[in-house]
C-alpha cells in the first residue's frame, strides 16, 4: 500500500466515525421546505424524517372549533396542526410559533401543489389543505376555520 491510499483510508475512517458521532439514534426530522398562503394567514413547514416519513405542520387560518385540551399554561392552541405520514392529524398545543422564516418562505399561488412523500398541500382560494394520500388524513386552514380529518 502506498502512503496516498493509506491517508484517504484513514480520512474515509475518521469522517465516518465523526458522522455516527453526530446522528442520534432517534428520529429527528430534515426540514424539506416552508411556504405561506396568499394572503400570508397560513404558514406550513414540510419535513422528513430520518427514516424517510413526510410531516408538514400548519400555522393560521381561523380557530379550530373542538374541546380545548390541557395545555401548559399560556400555551396556544387551536391554531397549529400537525400531519405525519401514516398518522392521524392532530392539533398541537404550543409556546411558540413555526413562522419565523414566513418573511423569506415561497408563496404558494394558489392552484399550486407541494409534496413531501405521501403528503400534498393544495393551495386554493378556499385555503390550503395538506392530505397524506396514504390516509386520506388531511388538515385544512383558512380565513374562516381549521380543520382536520
Amino acid at each position: 500500500m502506498n502512503k496516498y491510499f493509506i491517508a484517504r483510508l484513514s480520512t474515509a475512517f475518521a469522517t465516518a466515525a465523526v458522522l455516527a458521532m453526530l446522528s442520534p439514534a432517534t428520529a429527528r426530522a430534515e426540514f424539506a421546505g416552508d411556504f405561506t398562503s396568499p394572503s400570508g394567514d397560513v404558514y406550513c413547514q414540510m419535513s422528513v424524517y430520518d427514516d424517510g416519513t413526510g410531516a408538514v405542520a400548519c400555522e393560521g387560518g381561523g380557530r379550530y372549533e373542538a374541546p380545548e385540551p390541557e395545555c401548559a399554561t399560556h400555551s396556544a392552541w387551536g391554531d397549529r396542526f400537525y400531519l405525519k405520514q401514516g398518522e392521524a392529524a392532530v392539533a398541537q398545543c404550543h409556546n411558540d410559533t413555526i413562522r419565523s422564516n414566513q418573511p423569506f418562505a415561497p408563496t404558494l399561488d394558489y392552484g399550486q401543489t407541494q409534496s413531501v412523500n405521501t403528503i400534498t398541500c393544495d393551495s386554493e382560494p378556499s385555503g390550503i389543505t395538506c392530505t397524506d394520500e396514504s390516509t386520506g388524513h388531511f388538515i385544512t386552514l383558512s380565513a374562516e376555520s381549521n380543520t382536520l380529518g
